[in-house]
């Protein structure tokens, strides 16, 4: 077996234990809450169980853009090794945490370990892969990603049940371990791609975002009052400012400027936060409108769930013909529309209460929406260089992971505003927040518009 598929498994064995590390933690909370004497209904409880959900975000989005700079500093192989080492110390961590407070500081250690690990080892697989392979090597990585997202909440709620919640922290440590071996004969020396970086820039940058997202989580909490929710709006809003002045227009040739002029990324970029921004936090509200307003058990729900993930996996093994056969411009601005009618649908198909009609449409929107991550997450790369992948990793990782803190927060605010014209409509809160999603989704096809048919055509014929 030559480097470039032994490197590809490693790539999508780090994927799956990043994603089945997530989606078991979803199910522990609970757990967490009670061995740690904490009701996690109490309103204190509940703000500090999200900030272990926080604090790894808070580690992505402080870390992941220093990766292009620490591989230009060291090398791919030298960070990826050294990120694998701080997983396993804060996965450690986070299993023998006796408190909240060390479980955070835990989590943001692991944190730091991830949002190193994941840019860099997919900027090697794109470096080391010839061109023909480059477009089935990512589309079958992000597959195997799914994986962790499917068995992750089966294997929580066994390791819960028989074990304790601290196993699902040292379940990561044995398949960090074999990543880390790995790597060691797998991963090549590869050349230092050097990239600029401005110390000032980078915390201001950072700064704005974690601001940003602050503020997005704390909206409409009783717990934070709204003057200084919308300080953390007005404080992101300037340092962006500041950073627009002194960094991004004095200098041209800087790498977010460059990174902005490559077409195929820009239209990635803005294409894949509008659509995150608007879907991204469907499934969660449908599993939460199946089990409150529709009264299904939450067996039945996790059935239904489970054909949006075999969507998910469905879309994954039609990608590659898809693209080779029509093009990254009407594969995205085509699963965009199938995308909003899926979800229109859904809206229509709650007043028929049918277990199997949501599980078809369900399919249906896994599939499509898919389709459309993973066409733009291609799509960003196709254009880019050695010198590049880096940096352009870190934007996207970054982007997409706000978009999604956007998403999430932003649909549960609607909810509760349109909770006030159920009665005067007499439609369901849901049903008007998937319409509304719904009509605005094809938006994003102004931007996909703007492709032609050549671009990204080096990435899909592999030359």
């Amino acid at each position: 077996m030559n480097r470039q598929w032994l490197l590809f498994w490693l790539a999508s064995v780090t994927f799956f234990m990043q994603s089945l590390d997530s989606t078991m933690l979803y199910m522990a909370l609970p757990a967490i809450s009670l061995s740690m004497h904490l009701s996690a209904l109490q309103l204190d409880s509940a703000l500090y169980m999200d900030v272990v959900i926080v604090a790894y975000i808070v580690a992505f989005i402080i870390f992941t853009p220093l990766t292009g700079w620490l591989c230009g500093c060291l090398n791919e192989k030298t960070v990826y090794v050294i990120s694998l080492a701080i997983f396993i110390a804060g996965s450690l961590w986070c299993a023998f945490a006796n408190s909240l407070s060390e479980l955070v500081t835990a989590r943001f250690i692991q944190g730091i370990g991830g949002a190193l690990m994941l840019p860099v080892i997919k900027t090697v697989l794109l470096r080391i892969t010839i061109p023909s392979l480059k477009l089935m090597l990512l589309n079958r990585v992000t597959l195997m990603g799914i994986g962790g997202v499917i068995l992750g909440p089966v294997l929580a709620g066994f390791l819960i049940a028989c074990f304790s919640w601290r196993m699902i922290f040292m379940i990561n440590v044995p398949i960090a371990f074999a990543c880390l071996f790995m790597a060691q004969t797998i991963i090549p020396d590869l050349t230092k791609c050097k990239q600029s970086f401005s110390h000032k820039g980078y915390f201001l940058i950072v700064g704005a975002l974690l601001l940003f997202l602050f503020g997005v989580m704390t909206a409409g909490k009783p717990y934070i009052q709204r003057q200084y929710n919308l300080m953390f709006f007005l404080c992101a809003a300037l340092l962006i400012l500041v950073y627009k002045v002194r960094f991004f227009d004095k200098n041209p040739d800087g790498t977010l400027n460059a990174l902005l002029k490559v077409k195929t990324f820009a239209i990635a970029l803005s294409g894949s936060m509008l659509s995150r921004i608007l879907i991204s936090s469907t499934p969660v509200v449908l599993s939460t409108m199946l089990q409150t307003k529709l009264g299904f058990d939450s067996m039945v729900v996790s059935m239904i769930m489970l054909s949006f993930s075999m969507g998910f996996v469905f879309s994954k093994l039609m990608l590659e013909k898809l693209l080779q056969g029509l093009g990254f411009r009407y594969v995205l601005m085509l699963s965009t529309v199938l995308t909003a009618i899926s979800i229109m649908l859904l809206c229509l198909s709650m007043a028929e209460k049918s277990i199997f009609t949501f599980a078809v449409l369900n399919f249906m929107f896994g599939w499509c929406s898919s389709t459309l991550y993973s066409s733009l997450n291609i799509l960003a790369f196709s254009d880019l260089t050695d010198d590049t992948y880096n940096s352009g990793n870190s934007v996207i990782t970054v982007a997409q992971l706000m978009s999604i803190a956007v998403s999430t927060s932003l649909s549960f605010l609607l909810l509760r505003f349109f909770s006030a014209y159920e009665i005067p409509l007499g439609v369901s809160n849901y049903g008007v927040f998937f319409l509304v999603v719904a009509v605005i989704l094809p938006s994003c096809c102004f931007f996909f518009n703007r492709l032609n048919q050549k671009d990204g055509r080096y990435l899909i014929q592999g030359s």
